[in-house]
């Protein structure tokens, strides 16, 4: 297989994105079985900060800022995204869309939140529309200079630092939340 892949590599023969994601789901029989692993659960819920309005990931993270967790060996070794993890854990597994894409939206902006409150399911439309709406408000977490990464990284070790010193999760949490929006800098530059 990896021989084929690297051939279609040299060739230019890429999968479009929207193939890309369809051939990466999980069927719905696999995600019962994560769902149903009370060690899988456990290491989920372990690295949940629950400190401030949004639910904070504090282990692994992809680029985009989403959580990344590792599916216990006796499942099968394999990294799913944390947050369609604990969504289908609270609401149930994924009703996919027709063309068998659904996504997990955060109505909060921040890509690392596990707060089922500000999880809503829909389609790549949906999930764009939401960003084109947001993303010029200063104050929305989509302004934030640092990007959804950098974001939820900034988070995740000023939420790790604050526990291991004993200080305020939640007062750690908004000065690093603060730190890379530019509205919030610029309300505090002019005293607003």
């Amino acid at each position: 297989m990896v021989a084929r892949r690297s051939a279609a590599w040299k060739a230019g023969l890429q999968p479009s994105p929207r193939q890309k994601a369809r051939a990466l789901r999980l069927p719905s029989a696999e995600w019962r079985r994560y769902l149903g692993d009370p060690q899988m659960q456990a290491g989920y819920h372990a690295r949940v900060c629950r400190a401030s309005e949004c639910w904070f990931w504090t282990g692994a993270l992809s680029a985009s800022g989403h959580g990344r967790l590792r599916v216990p060996a006796h499942l099968g070794t394999r990294v799913v995204a944390s947050h369609v993890y604990g969504y289908q854990l609270v609401y149930g597994v994924l009703v996919l869309d027709a063309s068998g894409l659904a996504v997990v939206r955060h109505r909060c902006d921040n890509a690392s939140c596990h707060r089922p409150s500000h999880w809503v399911s829909g389609d790549a439309a949906a999930n764009a529309a939401d960003y084109a709406e947001r993303r010029e408000d200063p104050l929305s977490p989509l302004a934030d200079k640092r990007g959804a990464g950098g974001r939820a990284r900034a988070i995740r070790a000023a939420i790790l630092r604050a526990q291991a010193e004993g200080r305020d999760v939640e007062r750690a949490i908004r000065s690093a939340m603060e730190a890379g929006m530019p509205g919030v800098q610029q309300t505090l530059a002019f005293g607003g």
